[in-house]
Parts: C-alpha cells; sequence; structure tokens
C-alpha cells in the first residue's frame, strides 16, 4: 500500500484532465478501458450510476453501449447540471 499512495496525486489529476467527445468524465482513463472491456463480456441491459457530474463518464458509457448494440443508463445526481450530452440511451436523474 505504501507504494500505492504517491499514486494518488496523479491520478485525481488524471481524472480532472480526462474528457470523453469533449465532456468531463471524472474517471482515471485507464478505469474506462476497464469499463469497455467489462461491457463487452457482459452486455448489461441497464447500467446505473451514481453521481453524474457533468454526464461524461454515462456519455462514455452510452457510447460503448452503442457499439455493443444494447443497454441503457439511468445516472443519478443530487445536483442538476446545465448542458449535459444528450444521448438516447442516458436517462438523467435528480435525486434530494
Amino acid at each position: 500500500m505504501t507504494a500505492f499512495g504517491p499514486l494518488c496525486p496523479r491520478r485525481r489529476s488524471l481524472r480532472k484532465d480526462t474528457y470523453w467527445l469533449g465532456v468531463p468524465t471524472q474517471k482515471c482513463p485507464l478505469d474506462l478501458w476497464i469499463y469497455q472491456e467489462l461491457l463487452h463480456e457482459t452486455r448489461p441491459d441497464l447500467i446505473l450510476e451514481t453521481g453524474t457530474a457533468h454526464g461524461g463518464s454515462a456519455y462514455f458509457l452510452a457510447s460503448m453501449l452503442d457499439l455493443i448494440g444494447r443497454g441503457e443508463i439511468a445516472t443519478v445526481d443530487i445536483h442538476p447540471v446545465e448542458g449535459r450530452p444528450d444521448q438516447p440511451r442516458i436517462t438523467y436523474v435528480t435525486a434530494p
């Protein structure tokens, strides 16, 4: 665990600077790569994401679902944000 500690600040910076088609994802690029591998293997009907922010990760996941030809995303956040991506596979939910 001590060897991982110094990587944490860099990982945070990666999340901050990662975009999908111009939309911030707030995800590490390696995590996004792993997500697409999981989606290819499992081909889910529904993905439930908690913590939408700007919608970049939901947009990424929706793009991957487009490629595999199935699935939808419900993404939940407590704050509405203007300008989130409009994509048919994404349903945005604002919850108190």
